[in-house]
């Protein structure tokens, strides 16, 4: 079969894209490539917007003022397309309104994946070079590779006879199994069989086993990104418990003088203290706002393609700021250790060399 490639973008975050929306839009415009025999790998970008935007490019592109469920931005004539880097026609671009989806499904009374199918069905065919003819000779919806006629029902049941009942009554039929593969490849056996046989259609999805694959993915992302966020905290923990360490022996003199002049063990301690408490509230009053400037752009990043809202990882804080408190602190312990070892002469005498 041809290399179908569908570049699919989210740029609303009004509705959440279902699980395994994404891939049901693959799956129409393979459908109805397959249906018109299209012979050529294809390129077709599908995103899924507002009622805003839509409304936008129903003026811009239509002169309508109104938002609508779908358009369609054809890149070919008479069936002639350009051609990107790999070879792949061009076909063009889908915009759904997911708003306008949802609120056409609960209009029609059923589900919204039905109703993006349907709108993705609806706009490949307009890509492929089919247009409404709402003038033309017996309401023909015509192509460059067909034309489909439109008629009263009762006029295609005399025409279709007892096939009829074949073409026009759809079911939707949920099973759940304990083998969901075997089952969906046992149904997709019979259900190809009965195609060939009969002539009629039926689409076989595994919703588990999408599940089961968007799973697999969000794992292997967690891993990644947990281990690269473990990783550069060890890095950065190391770098901060090496130079306030460093500083602190480097100190060595001070301290010295100030415990010849009196200073005891306890108010050095406390001083340290107090200094490491420092250190720590001025790292969290610069880090934690430009972490939480960095958070929203990356949700801005996301957002563009994913629905999600944006929340502010609050358990992630206390989190954060108990491990500051802790390096700050481990450092200056770990300096405070060398420091009770040597000799206060010998650090005054070394440190005048």
């Amino acid at each position: 079969m041809n290399k179908v490639k569908v570049i699919i973008s989210n740029r609303q975050n009004v509705v959440k894209i279902p699980t395994g929306i994404r891939l049901l839009v693959r799956r129409c415009c393979n459908a109805a490539l397959r249906l018109e025999n299209f012979s050529e790998d294809a390129e077709i970008s599908v995103t899924f917007v507002d009622n805003d935007e839509i409304r936008l490019l129903n003026k811009q592109h239509r002169n309508i003022d109104s938002a609508t469920d779908v358009l369609s931005f054809p890149l070919g004539e008479n069936g002639v397309y350009d051609h990107n880097e790999s070879g792949a026609a061009l076909l063009g671009d889908i915009v759904i309104s997911m708003p306008k989806a949802v609120e056409q499904a609960e209009l029609y009374g059923h589900s919204l994946q039905r109703e993006v199918g349907y709108l993705t069905a609806h706009s490949m065919f307009h890509l492929l070079g089919y247009d409404h003819v709402d003038e033309g000779p017996m309401n023909i919806f015509a192509g460059y590779s067909g034309l489909y006629l439109v008629m009263p029902e009762s006029r295609f049941r005399e025409l279709a006879g007892e096939r009829a009942d074949l073409y026009l009554t759809q079911h939707t039929l949920y099973l759940k199994a304990e083998d969901h593969r075997k089952t969906a490849e046992r149904i997709q056996t019979l259900v190809s069989g009965w195609m060939e046989t009969d002539g009629g259609y039926a689409f076989v999805n595994d919703e588990a086993e999408q599940v089961e694959t968007e799973k697999n993915l969000l794992l292997t992302v967690d891993v990644f990104t947990y281990g690269f966020i473990v990783l550069i905290s060890l890095i950065a923990a190391a770098n901060v418990f090496n130079t306030i360490s460093t500083a602190f022996l480097l100190r060595r003199r001070e301290f010295a003088v100030l415990s010849s002049v009196g200073m005891t063990p306890k108010e050095m301690s406390r001083m340290l203290n107090f200094e490491c408490l420092f250190y720590g509230l001025k790292a969290l009053l610069f880090g934690i706002p430009a972490a939480l400037l960095v958070t929203y752009e990356i949700y801005r990043v996301v957002s563009a393609s994913w629905a999600t809202g944006f929340r502010i990882p609050a358990a992630s804080i206390p989190v954060a700021v108990v491990s500051v408190f802790a390096v700050v602190f481990a450092a200056m312990l770990y300096a405070r250790s060398k420091m009770r070892r040597e000799n206060i002469i010998d650090s005054i005498r070394e440190e005048s060399l």
